[in-house]
């Protein structure tokens, strides 16, 4: 078999593995919420994010409304994320194919790109994460084309996808001004062989999509803004908080040293980075080049240099956990050009080791980021079978399964369930029929609920008839 197609077959794989999910997932409270509250907006509602919600990514949200059209199951609302995963899988293997040589080369970029779990997550979850990771993806490889051509189509195409890559997830935003600032150095750099007609061509199609951009997101922001919507993130820097909380999550929940493994491993990995960016910018600087190496490792610093200037200026958080993700392939392509001279016994090891960890993190039943909707499916549609359709059902829950419980009342079409209810603390009424919430919390409910079933670390409760209170 040739090597290309070895990389083609770990992205069928990639791709069916992400597909799995999306069939084998519960819903989780982020999609929910996103169907529930903004898919059912008005367009013009949606595209004006009003009233102002950072939730509200206006791509992945009117995908979702048209595919909805279709039907409003699971599948069908995350196909737009599923299709993007399609996209950056696309895109990884074409620029795998540019900047790596030989064949364990091209299988550690391809690994270093693509086996991260954490990652792979949001091309199976109807959030707009997966949407901008797929066009960022995708415009990484368009500006390398740009780099190495110097014509101004590939140029054109990888602003485009950066504009749809805001236009899914506005915390892209900070990499469209970099992604700018970059090109702008690649243009100007060396210096002496500047061609001012050239740069000035280029500028132009780089502020026609700044000009579109600008026109797509104004009122939306302006909207967040308002609101004061801008609150998620950390206050500690990008290193303290982008960084690692990025690698936190790429680690999941594996402890491979014990509880401390994350502490451990946070040390090494910085250094790596830190020997990643001065070798590749050291290197360019020798060559008089701004290559490909230079070009994302500049660009890596520019994000985080544009992260710390909208902090200090305009107070809004550094990036952390999810919306840290635009940083991760800018991290491990600089980190793949220090490895790129190595040995291939170097090359060799950390391949087995980034394989190893996906292997022990890859599954189809858990997201890490909502880890308590494992079973919520599964328990609504144990609640839903316990009664005929024609008698009314009062079901409560934890606030935090409310908005997936919701959701599966409504697609699933059962008008004589009443409720889930919002509850931010468990209620000691004898309201509900049954009452769905983590184990732990079973004693602040009245005690004549008993337990009905129990989900791993959550159960359902239910109220016996002949306790219920006469309505």
């Amino acid at each position: 078999m040739k090597k290309e197609n070895i990389l083609i077959l770990l992205s069928i794989l990639a791709f069916l593995y992400c597909a799995a999910r999306v069939v084998g997932l519960s819903m989780t409270h982020d999609e929910s919420a996103t169907v529930l509250e903004f898919a059912s907006r008005p367009f013009w509602k949606v595209v004006t994010n009003d009233p102002g919600r950072a939730n509200n990514h206006i791509l992945n949200t009117l995908l979702i409304q048209f595919f909805a059209l279709f039907g409003n199951n699971k599948i069908l609302v995350r196909l737009p994320n599923l299709l993007a995963g399609g996209l950056f899988l696309y895109f990884s293997y074409r620029l795998v194919l540019d900047i790596a040589a030989g064949w364990w080369e091209q299988l550690l970029a391809f690994a270093l790109l693509v086996f991260n779990a954490y990652l792979l997550e949001f091309f199976s979850l109807a959030r707009g994460y997966g949407l901008s990771l797929g066009f960022m993806m995708g415009s990484l490889y368009l500006a390398h084309r740009f780099l190495e051509s110097r014509r101004l189509r590939p140029l054109a195409w990888s602003m485009a996808l950066a504009v749809l890559a805001c236009y899914s997830n506005l915390t892209m935003l900070t990499y469209f001004v970099a992604l700018i600032a970059a090109l702008n150095l690649a243009l100007l750099l060396p210096f002496e062989q500047i061609n001012w007609k050239h740069w000035a061509r280029a500028n132009g199609v780089l502020l026609f999509f700044s000009i579109l951009l600008a026109a797509l997101v104004f009122t939306p922001l302006r909207a967040l803004l308002r609101d004061e919507e801008l609150y998620y993130g950390g206050t500690r820097g990008v290193l303290p908080n982008t960084f690692t909380t990025l690698i936190q999550n790429y680690l999941g929940w594996e402890n491979y040293f014990g509880d401390n493994t994350k502490d451990l491993l946070l040390p090494p990995v910085f250094i790596l980075l830190l020997l990643a960016v001065s070798r590749n910018l050291m290197e360019g600087a020798r060559r008089r080049q701004f290559d490909s190496p230079v070009f994302f490792t500049s660009l890596l610093l520019l994000l985080a240099f544009g992260n710390f200037l909208q902090y200090e200026l305009l107070g809004t958080r550094y990036l952390i956990h999810r919306t840290a993700l635009l940083y991760f392939p800018l991290m491990v392509l600089a980190i793949f050009f220090l490895f790129k001279g190595a040995a291939d016994w170097l090359k060799l090891a950390l391949l087995l080791a980034v394989s190893l960890h996906f292997l022990s993190r890859a599954n189809v039943k858990t997201v890490q980021e909502w880890w308590f909707e494992r079973f919520t499916e599964d328990a609504f549609e144990y609640i839903a079978a316990q009664q005929p359709r024609d008698s009314t059902i009062r079901m409560g829950s934890y606030w935090l399964f409310t908005p997936t419980l919701g959701y599966y009342k409504q697609s699933r079409g059962y008008p004589n369930i009443i409720g889930p209810s919002l509850d931010f603390e468990v209620p000691g009424t004898k309201y509900f029929d049954y009452y769905y919430l983590s184990t732990s919390d079973t004693g602040k409910l009245h005690p004549d609920y008993i337990l009905e079933k129990s989900f791993g670390d959550y159960c359902i409760m239910k109220l016996p008839p002949d306790k219920k209170e006469p309505q």
